[in-house]
């Protein structure tokens, strides 16, 4: 088992049917408004399945689905026109609920669909959907206010009681919330951050509650990038520029905690939405496992004069952990110390369990995801026995035979959940020694029963000498199973990251307020940076950079432009593996960073052992009709101010859109055209050309030493490869 379904929504990923779970066009059963396009995803059996992720490209969709969940199916829709696009997605759970997620921004990646569920067992008509995807698909994005002044009956059945609008020209006494009506008080304490900045509270009535959307003072609904957060929540509060009410700055979320045994020990989590340049856009950061009390002042102060904020300082410390079990020190029970790991401070405590003195791991977070497991015995567990990439795990113990903690038995990872949702599903990871390496198991239980189903693994394991027997589980048989993660996902670890988006919308640090430094595709951190070493003086480069990921090498699934549209490139991206991607720009572009002129792949050559070897790389040029992009081939392209083809490709890119006739015959050879030609004849003669090793003295004796002796600097090995990922 692997935990739950990790449901791919991708129309055009080529799987049909995977999980027992079959993919079908949903356009006949007369429900799908006209002009859209429709699939469901449902057992042939009409049965139940365990959903826990949603992907699409093979990214996570983030923010949704925080824990697993029992559905019966599974309903998308895109405009006609644009699949690519995913406007919204219905589930059906198996109590007979319906769930839907609604696209917030159309014109972005890796956003946030924002979450309704309806606390009545009702699901949308099919009038009511056309007015819901209608919304979205107009407005480049769902439009919570637009919704409500046009279709006020289809806004109430979509709401849940606790679902709140909150109004922050109110700044005293209370209010109804739009919608649900759900009061909500408004207290100013007097408080002024660094004597300056008014502090007031929004207090709903009923908690936790769900923000879907903020009303500015001028009216005008807030528009969040990347979209509203879908947890629940038990503080609201805004803060003000100076006593001027009406210039709200900085919007402070509280999380509620979720875990059962919460207690004191846990930091807070938050989500911060900040003003940016544009009067109603906002930005949105979640904050968990740190305070920023401290920084407070001149977080506000820098918003307030430069409509910005160093969202760097306040990158959560909770994503991708790198748990180090060698680190901990003795302790007494309940006593919280901690490690640094990488940028990151991790708490742990001792607790005791079933006769087993145990470290618990990541104790300060209500929630975490982990990258890896350094154990000290045994080899560390990394993310081929690892739960699936960005599963939501809500502690991480580590038991022991002694108290001095050198004798380590096991290791329990458990899952995310809501303990208010009883019949839910909930998966505990196990790790034990079996001398030579660690061997995974899963507990499938639910959240009534998990107590009691943990508590009885640990003492199956304390009776069979710290380790899992099969054949003596009893009761613990049907739920406790060899855990198997999905091989494409480990295959994909393995290899590097895979269809990584790039957004060009996004700019080095320090012009706007679009210029963030990070972004994320799916899972992904992406930092932008200038690149200004080894670049052309006059054509700025900016890179992209996904090392903090860990991978090595990466695939292209699309690049965004700066207005949100997709790159249209003919024949398609190639789909090697690459290690760098740079963004070329003109000095007169320089500070809006609008209109790229050149983008650089440079492909993979990891396994290449002579570190002298000059990489190959993709260019991707915008065409002279300015409408699409084309995709060039360079052999043995060196990327720096000393190779004279990159300035003149430059030049000639710069000149109202790329032109291959009017370059020189002796850059155009070294170019060559992609997708290559079907020919395998002409193919060979392009890339020989290409790179030179053709009617040239000793060419054969010299590539024929090279296939044998040199392979990664063979010509022909390198063809071989290339036809390969042709054919």
């Amino acid at each position: 088992m692997s935990g739950g379904v990790r449901l791919d929504l991708d129309p055009k990923n080529g799987t049909t049917k995977k999980y027992d779970i079959e993919r079908t066009e949903n356009s006949t059963d007369g429900k799908v408004p006209e002009g859209y396009k429709s699939y469901k995803y449902a057992k042939q059996d009409s049965g139940s399945f365990i959903l826990s992720a949603f992907l699409f490209k093979g990214n996570l969709l983030p923010g949704v689905l925080l824990y697993p969940i029992s559905v019966t199916s599974v309903i998308t829709y895109f405009k006609e026109s644009k699949y690519g696009r995913l406007l919204l997605v219905d589930i059906a759970v198996s109590d007979g609920k319906h769930v839907y997620y609604l696209n917030p921004d159309t014109t972005a990646r890796g956003v946030t669909f924002t979450e309704f569920a309806p606390t009545k067992k009702t699901s949308l008509e099919t009038g009511e959907l056309d007015h819901v995807l209608q919304n979205i698909n107009t407005n480049n994005g769902f439009d919570i206010g637009k919704l409500i002044t046009n279709y006020s009956t289809t806004a109430k059945k979509l709401f849940g009681d606790t679902d709140i609008i909150f109004d922050l020209s109110k700044t005293n006494d209370k209010y109804d919330s739009e919608v649900t009506t759900q009061s909500v008080s408004v207290i100013d304490y007097g408080i002024k951050v660094a004597s300056t900045y008014p502090k007031v509270d929004h207090t709903p009535a009923s908690q936790p509650f769900y923000a879907k959307g903020i009303k500015l003072p001028n009216g005008k609904y807030m528009k969040v990038k990347g979209g509203f957060p879908n947890e629940g929540f038990t503080g609201f509060n805004v803060y003000y520029k100076e006593d001027n009410k009406n210039v709200p700055l900085l919007i402070e979320l509280k999380l509620k905690v979720l875990a059962t045994d919460a207690g004191n020990s846990y930091i807070p989590g938050w989500y911060y939405i900040y003003k940016t340049d544009n009067a109603n856009t906002w930005d949105i950061i979640k904050v968990t496992g740190t305070s920023i009390d401290n920084e407070l002042p001149e977080l506000l102060k820098k918003i307030s004069t430069e409509n910005n904020l160093e969202v760097e300082k306040l990158l959560p410390g909770v994503k991708d952990l790198e748990i180090d079990l060698t680190q901990t020190t003795n302790s007494n029970t309940g006593e919280t110390k901690h490690y640094a790991s990488g940028k990151t401070t991790v708490h742990y405590k001792q607790v005791s369990f079933n006769e087993y003195k145990a470290i618990r791991h990541a104790s300060a977070f209500p929630s975490f995801t982990v990258n890896s497991i350094k154990t000290g015995s045994g080899g560390d567990i990394t993310k081929g026995q690892l739960p699936p990439p960005g599963t939501l795990l809500s502690k991480l113990n580590a038991y022991y035979n002694d108290s001095s903690h050198s004798q380590l038995v096991l290791i329990e990872l458990i899952g995310f959940h809501d303990p208010s949702l009883t019949n839910y599903p909930k998966y505990v990871y196990y790790y034990y020694n079996d001398g030579t390496k660690w061997v995974d198991y899963l507990l499938s239980t639910t959240v009534s029963s998990h107590a009691a189903d943990m508590e009885n693994v640990i003492k199956h394991v304390r009776a069979n000498s710290g380790k899992i027997a099969p054949e003596k589980l009893g009761e613990l048989k049907s739920k406790l199973t060899k855990y198997t993660p999905d091989k494409i996902e480990i295959e994909s670890s393995k290899s590097g990251l895979t269809d990584i988006t790039f957004d060009l919308s996004y700019k080095p640090k320090g012009n706007d307020g679009r210029s963030q430094a990070t972004y994320q595709s799916g899972n992904t951190g992406i930092k932008v940076s200038s690149a200004t070493n080894s670049s052309i003086p006059q054509y700025p480069r900016v890179k992209h950079d996904l090392s903090s990921s860990g991978a090595k090498s990466f695939t292209v699934g699309g690049i965004q432009l700066h207005d949100g549209q997709d790159m249209e490139v003919n024949g398609g991206l190639p789909k090697e593996s690459m290690t760098n991607f740079f963004v070329y720009y003109s000095r007169e572009n320089y500070e809006k960073y609008d209109d790229p002129l050149l983008i650089t792949l440079t492909i993979s050559n990891e396994n290449a052992d002579d570190s002298s070897y000059t990489s190959d790389r993709y260019l991707l040029v915008k065409s002279k009709d300015a409408t699409k992009w084309d995709v060039y081939l360079a052999r043995k392209f060196e990327e720096n101010d000393e190779n004279p083809d990159l300035t003149t490709i430059l030049k000639n890119a710069s000149d109202n859109g790329f032109n291959f006739d009017e370059l020189d015959q002796e850059v155009k050879k070294k170019l060559i055209k992609y997708p290559l030609s079907r020919s395998r004849k002409s193919t060979l003669r392009q890339v020989l050309e290409g790179c030179g090793e053709t009617g040239a003295a000793g060419g054969v004796g010299a590539e024929a030493y090279n296939f044998f002796f040199n392979p990664n600097k063979s010509a022909t090995r390198q063809i071989i490869r290339l036809l390969t990922t042709l054919f």
